[in-house]
């Protein structure tokens, strides 16, 4: 199993390299500009993304995991 660091590195080698791009244009799929982003559970981590994936064209909060944690609320509580 791959830990969130190896997947975010390996997010970034797709980036640097235009494969991804080539294998859409070899098959004749129509498509835009590929964008990097990564979507974040853990509010803190804002802090910390810009310092270590300088290259992210967006991030997304995960909104769902926020509100539970602001009302300290889990899935598994019925009430």
């Amino acid at each position: 199993m791959r830990n969130r660091t190896d997947s975010a590195q390996r997010l970034l080698q797709l980036q640097q390299n235009s494969q991804h791009e080539q294998g859409l244009d070899d098959v004749g799929t129509p498509h835009g500009p590929v964008v990097l982003g990564v979507t974040l559970e853990i509010p803190v981590a804002l802090l910390m993304t810009g310092a270590n994936f300088p290259d992210l064209e967006f991030i997304s909060l995960d909104t769902n995991d926020l509100l539970q944690r602001a009302m300290a609320a889990d899935q598994a509580t019925l009430r």
